[in-house]
């Protein structure tokens, strides 16, 4: 089995469309060698827009997917601050030149 952990990209991708993106983003979600893990931030990353907005379809899909993973990543205190490490390490200003393609962000770690 794969432990897998999804970006909320993957998760809206599947949700949104019909395009490459979407497609991509079920071939993984439906590949059953995979172990997803997520965390609550990527839950507050999807639900708050779908259940502004009413898009009762995607409130049902993302809760079926968090009922359904494997493992969600508990938020500690060493994990916020090694995130906020890393935030202040990273390229997110994207002023600063072009914007990355957009992609698929997926951790794969087999066991």
């Amino acid at each position: 089995m794969t432990r897998t952990f999804l970006d909320a990209g993957v998760l809206i991708s599947a949700t949104t469309g019909r395009d490459a993106l979407f497609d991509r983003a079920w071939d993984i979600l439906d590949d059953p060698e995979c172990l997803f893990r997520t965390s609550d931030f990527v839950r507050l990353e999807v639900l708050p827009k779908a259940r502004y907005f009413h898009h009762q379809d995607e409130v049902d899909f993302y809760e079926m997917f968090f009922t359904e993973a494997a493992q969600i990543v508990p938020v500690s205190e060493a994990l916020m601050t090694q995130a906020h490490l890393e935030a202040q390490l990273a390229p997110f200003s994207w002023s600063y030149g072009p914007k990355p393609p957009l992609s698929l962000q997926i951790t794969h770690q087999t066991t």
